[in-house]
C-alpha cells in the first residue's frame, strides 16, 4: 500500500488552487481511530502544538474522554515494562495519571467498550526524530505523520538483527517476529508480507527491538507550498494561519490567527493529495463549515 502522503508533493503541485496563491504554514486535521473492547496498540498522529511539545499532548488534552474504567499503559524502555495504568472516570471526568502522549510515542488503552477516538491537531513538518532504544531493548513507537505504509516506505532505519512485532486488535495477539536482515529486508516466517515490512496503520503503534546501539528514526517531511504558483513569496508572520481545529457535532471550527485581516481560502483533503476548495475570500478569526463524515481529513489554509 502506497501512503497518500508519499506523493504528497507531486499532488498538491498539480492540485488546482481556485484563483488562491501559496499554503498557509500549517495544516491541520483529524482521525477517527475505532478501537474495541481489549487492547489497542495506538499512536498519537497529530500534535495539539506545532513543535510537538509533550505536556500540550497530555492524556487529558488529546483524549479527554472515554468509556468509563478503560485504561492506558505506556511502555517503560528503561524497565522494559509497561507503566500502571491512567484510569478514566466519568464520575470524575478525569485520567488518575496524566500522561504525555506525544506524536511518535506508542501506548496501549484497554478500552471497557467499542468506541471511536478523534486524534485533532497539527501535521508535524520538518526534521522529525524518534528515539530507538538498543541493545536489544524493545521501544514502543508510532508514525509521527499520519499515514500508513510498510516500515521500508516509512523510512525505518532497518538494522540488522532488528524485530519488529505487530498487535492484532482483532484476535487481541502479537504477531511472529518480522526479522530485518541486511541485504534483503524484512523477513516475515509465515510469508504473508513483502520484504519492505509491515503495514503499520494511522495511529497504530508497535514494538521494534534493536540489537544495536541505540539510534534514531529520522526523516523530514514537509507539506509543500504551492510553489509553482508562487515560488518567490515571502512567508510573513502575519500571515493568516490556523491555531486550532475544533469537531462538534456537525461543525468543524478553525481559529485563524490573522492580524492583518489578509484574505484566504479554505481548502479540505482525505488524504493529502486531492483538495476541495470549501470557502473562499474569507478574512475572519474564525470559520465554521459542516464536520466531514470520512474517518480522517486534512485542512489548510491558501491566501491571495
Amino acid at each position: 500500500m502506497k501512503a497518500p502522503w508519499l506523493s504528497l508533493a507531486l499532488g498538491l503541485a498539480l492540485a488546482g488552487l481556485a484563483g488562491f496563491g501559496q499554503q498557509a504554514r500549517a495544516v491541520v486535521g483529524y482521525v477517527n481511530v475505532t478501537v474495541t473492547n481489549g487492547y489497542n496498540f495506538l499512536a498519537n498522529p497529530l500534535s495539539l502544538s506545532g513543535d510537538n511539545s509533550p505536556s500540550a499532548n497530555s492524556i487529558t488534552n488529546v483524549i479527554p474522554s472515554a468509556p468509563d474504567g478503560s485504561k492506558v499503559y505506556l511502555w517503560d524502555v528503561t524497565n522494559q515494562a509497561f507503566t500502571a495504568p491512567s484510569i478514566y472516570s466519568v464520575a470524575a471526568t478525569n485520567w488518575t495519571i496524566n500522561y504525555f502522549l506525544p506524536v511518535g510515542r506508542g501506548f496501549v488503552m484497554q478500552a471497557t467498550s467499542r468506541w471511536t477516538i478523534t486524534f485533532v491537531g497539527y501535521v508535524l513538518e520538518g526534521f522529525l526524530t524518534n528515539f530507538v532504544a538498543g541493545t536489544n531493548q524493545f521501544s514502543l513507537l508510532g508514525i509521527m505523520v499520519p499515514l500508513s505504509d510498510s516500515l521500508s516506505n516509512l523510512f525505518f532505519p532497518g538494522i540488522d538483527g532488528d524485530n519488529a512485532v505487530v498487535f492484532y486488535t482483532p484476535n487481541q495477539t502479537y504477531s511472529d517476529a518480522f526479522t530485518y536482515f541486511m541485504g534483503y529486508g524484512w523477513f516475515d516466517p509465515n510469508r504473508a508480507v513483502s520484504t519492505d515490512g509491515p503495514i503499520i496503520a494511522v495511529a497504530q503503534s508497535f514494538f521494534i527491538q534493536n540489537p544495536a546501539q541505540s539510534t534514531n528514526w529520522i526523516r523530514h517531511f514537509t507539506v509543500p507550498q504551492a510553489a509553482a504558483q508562487s515560488a518567490a513569496r515571502v512567508v510573513s508572520s502575519t500571515d493568516p494561519e490556523i491555531q486550532s481545529l475544533g469537531l462538534a457535532a456537525g461543525t468543524a471550527t478553525l481559529n485563524v490567527f490573522n492580524p492583518g485581516g489578509a484574505s484566504y481560502g479554505v481548502q479540505f483533503s482525505t488524504d493529502g493529495v486531492t483538495w476541495s476548495t470549501l470557502a473562499t475570500n474569507q478574512t475572519g478569526r474564525v470559520w465554521k463549515g459542516i464536520r466531514p463524515s470520512s474517518p480522517q481529513g486534512y485542512y489548510r489554509l491558501l491566501k491571495r
